[in-house]
């Protein structure tokens, strides 16, 4: 692990200090935010040795209005093959106060789903879907989920999955390739060991 540097703009940062340089996570409490103002938070990694990443930044405005929370069902790692397509479902929420159906959750919230490196997802609402044969064995992917409030775009929240695809265990293939010719007058050698 290394130490995490933590800066802002405004003061926010004030009021969760101390700040634990070990800690890769901040909780910035509410009465720090001030309505209709921006931010911009700013984190940089720095190991053991010194060597510093670049920095990465979240921008926001806090709004009275209910941000969605969003999350994916199921683990936040998936393991699979490349023979095995993959399905995620996301679920949005707004503030706990209101109580929505999801068919009238879906009426007010976009959902938008991406994947990196690029492979093609096939949607509908808040499902995403990966045919069978379509990731690459030894890739990993990022598949995230985002909510986004259908009359205010700034209003929105996202989740990630990280899909590891490995090689399958048992896969049969004939040596060679998968064409080629024979000839009547000859035996025809195939091989077909792992």
């Amino acid at each position: 692990p290394g130490t995490y540097r933590w800066s802002s703009s405004g003061d926010i940062l004030s009021a969760v200090e101390p700040i634990d340089p070990t800690a890769a996570s901040l909780r910035i409490p509410k009465f720090a935010l001030a309505t209709g103002q921006s931010y911009v938070l700013q984190v940089t990694v720095v190991n053991f040795l010194g060597a510093q990443s670049a920095v990465a930044s979240l921008s926001f405005t806090v709004s009275t209005l209910s941000v969605p929370s969003v999350r994916v069902e199921g683990p936040r790692v998936i393991q699979t093959t490349p023979a095995v397509g993959v399905q995620l479902r996301s679920h949005a929420a707004l503030s706990p106060c209101v109580d929505r159906s999801e068919e009238q959750l879906n009426n007010l919230i976009d959902y938008r789903w991406s994947i990196a490196p690029a492979a093609t997802l096939l949607l509908e609402q808040n499902t995403a879907r990966v045919a069978a044969g379509k990731l690459q064995a030894g890739t990993t992917y990022v598949v995230k989920a985002s909510a986004t409030v259908h009359t205010n775009d700034t209003l929105h929240a996202s989740a990630s999955v990280r899909v590891i695809t490995s090689s399958s265990p048992l896969e049969a293939r004939i040596a060679g390739g998968s064409r080629g010719g024979a000839s009547a007058l000859r035996a025809l050698p195939l091989d077909g060991s792992l």
